[in-house]
């Protein structure tokens, strides 16, 4: 507007009419110029409305933010306690399963152990049976065969008394004979003769 003012000059030849239209042009860059302040105002009043709504929205979302950030950091907690709490009873568990198979291996092995000494006794008790049955036949034969050799000798000694027996019993027997013969005969005989 400045550059208006100086053509101004140039074109007016007279010093009043310049100082008129110096004054009017003044009068318009005051006007011009409020109405850039009015404009400019209007804009930084919008402007700061803008902002400040911006600003309101930023405290907003802040403040979800924050809430969101509060609420996620407690549900993080609360899943981090959960989290722990079931990894405390599962490590729990596990202890406790590992003990019980501990114990439970302790008493398969006692158990195997006292299942090996209970066979070692049976198969000590069937050896030591077994071993008393072989002498028991052992002795069985040799007192069947010492029995048969005393047969034998009882048979022989009873043959052997047997043969004298009957041998004293015939001589005795013909002895009777030829006396209860002649006994019996001698009536004939005497008869006979007479």
């Amino acid at each position: 507007m400045a550059k208006k003012a100086k053509k101004g000059k140039k074109k007016g030849d007279e010093g009043g009419d310049s100082a008129e239209e110096k004054s009017k042009l003044l009068e318009m860059q005051l006007e011009s110029l409020k109405h850039r302040l009015i404009m400019q105002t209007n804009k930084s009043s919008g402007a700061e409305a803008f902002v400040k709504d911006l600003r309101k929205k930023f405290g907003d979302l802040a403040k979800d933010f924050d809430e969101q950030e509060i609420n996620m950091f407690s549900i993080s907690a609360e899943m981090t306690r959960h989290y722990k709490s079931m990894r405390k009873k599962m490590q729990e568990t596990i202890m406790g399963l590992q003990e019980k198979i501990g114990e439970t291996n302790d008493q398969l092995e006692a158990e195997k152990k006292r299942c090996q000494e209970e066979l070692d006794k049976k198969d000590a008790v069937i050896k030591q049976k077994d071993e008393e049955i072989e002498e028991m036949k052992r002795r069985m034969k040799d007192m069947s065969l010492e029995f048969k050799l005393m047969l034998q000798e009882t048979l022989a000694g009873m043959n052997e008394k047997i043969e004298i027996t009957s041998k004293g019993i015939e001589k005795t027997r013909n002895a009777m004979l030829d006396q209860d013969n002649s006994a019996i005969l001698q009536p004939f005989i005497t008869a006979t003769v007479t």
